[in-house]
């Protein structure tokens, strides 16, 4: 009995320890992880806290960036659009001042007196400035009392965005094209307009082309290097062989040899030539010198014309030959002479 009741007591303890010690590890897990929540409920709180303090302070920082960046766009795309729209307007008085020279070819060199005019034979319809979105130039058309010169420009104050000047662009048969009514009074060509008109010696040339050496590279809408077009309107040569001999571009000149031909100006033509003018280039590519001559019955000129390379066959914007204008025109002898060289209608 003393062994198996000694057994039973050891058995007992044995259960009772084992108990204690369970009881024990479990007590001891429970508080660890009411520790450990705490501690992880606490990171957390100051997590949010952290969080909403940085977005308080980030928040107005990136709503500026996004204001910033919003008004540099905008900007952007307004800049982009007045600088469009003043681009467009440029383009629409090129294409209006090389109707005038197209209308003045047909019309003995005279432009028309009005801008209604040119529109549909030259330009189909007179173009809208695209800043207002209606015709801004046609009451701007002036011409001078002989026909021989004119100014057209956007009327209005419309482009003031680009910094433009009320009524600029503009376009002068003279000065070519400006965007300030001010560099016009200041402009170089003014002065020497004023010299031919006074019909001053070549000396006062001289000097105009020495102290502004850049009037002599201006070029009009139609091509055509302004001072030797306008020399070449008041039949000064000697002017002419001067702008020529300082530097002005009569290789790629696209009006002077055109004009000169349409009115059978036959020194002038020849020296056009000899110093290196192209006898097969036109106005506004549209009128090479031969069809002018032969539209105005200038035999001599088409001969001369001739002798020095130009295209018996060569078409107009029109898709027309020189015999074509000499049989329109009624020059039959003409007609004749050219079929005899090769040309065909």
């Amino acid at each position: 009995m003393t062994r198996s009741n000694n057994s039973v007591i050891m058995g007992i303890l044995q259960i009772y320890f084992q108990l204690i010690l369970s009881h024990s590890i479990s007590y001891s897990a429970d508080k660890g992880g009411i520790l450990i929540n705490s501690l992880i409920a606490k990171i957390v709180k100051k997590a949010v806290l952290s969080l909403y303090i940085l977005s308080m302070i980030l928040c107005p920082v990136i709503i500026l960036l996004i204001l910033l960046i919003t008004h540099d766009t905008i900007s952007y795309y307004l800049r982009a659009r007045v600088s469009g729209q003043f681009t467009q307007c440029q383009s629409n008085l090129k294409n209006i001042g090389t109707a005038l020279e197209m209308y003045a070819h047909d019309n003995q060199g005279h432009y028309p007196p009005r801008l209604s005019h040119i529109s549909p034979k030259y330009l189909e319809s007179i173009p809208v400035c695209i800043a207002v979105k209606r015709d801004t130039y046609s009451n701007s058309y002036q011409v001078s009392s002989d026909a021989e010169t004119f100014t057209v420009y956007c009327e209005g104050h419309h482009h003031s965005g680009a910094g433009i000047e009320p009524n600029c662009p503009q376009y002068n048969s003279t000065y070519g094209p400006t965007y300030s009514v001010s560099s016009i009074k200041r402009h170089p060509l003014r002065d020497f307009g004023y010299a031919l008109d006074a019909r001053k010696d070549l000396k006062a040339f001289r000097k105009l082309i020495d102290k502004n050496p850049s009037l002599i590279h201006d070029k009009n809408l139609a091509g055509g290097t302004v001072a030797i077009h306008n020399a070449v309107f008041k039949e000064r040569w000697d002017v002419v062989e001067l702008l020529i001999e300082s530097g002005a571009d009569i290789h790629s000149d696209k009006w002077s040899l055109p004009q000169a031909s349409l009115k059978g100006k036959k020194e002038i033509v020849e020296l056009l030539i000899s110093k290196g003018a192209d006898v097969n280039i036109g106005i506004g590519e549209a009128y090479p010198p031969l069809h002018l001559a032969v539209s105005s019955g200038h035999k001599e000129i088409v001969e001369i014309l001739l002798r020095n390379g130009a295209d018996i066959n060569s078409r107009d914007k029109e898709y027309h030959t020189p015999l074509f204008h000499a049989m329109k025109g009624g020059h039959s002898e003409l007609a004749e002479f050219i079929r005899e060289k090769g040309g065909k209608e």
